[in-house]
């Protein structure tokens, strides 16, 4: 009886020891991809703020497309 305690007694810490080590894997596996979507994110943001650097230069440049349309309706209708 005792050594059946025994070996119930290990078979529980055995389960225990096993659960822990997977959850410890799970969290590396979490920490992981969030460490991947963190940087991801950044370069989203980097690209993001580049476009719109981008659009801000290409309106900055180029006139308002109303006052063009303004001007060939004019030019269409004459």
């Amino acid at each position: 009886s005792r050594q059946k305690m025994d070996s119930l007694h290990t078979a529980m810490k055995e389960k225990m020891r096993e659960s822990m080590m997977k959850n410890l894997d799970e969290k590396a596996t979490m920490n992981l991809r969030i460490e991947t979507l963190e940087k991801l994110n950044g370069k989203l943001e980097k690209e993001l703020e580049s476009a719109r650097a981008t659009i801000e230069n290409l309106l900055a440049t180029q006139p308002a497309p109303e006052m063009k349309d303004e001007t060939t309706q004019t030019v269409d209708s004459d």
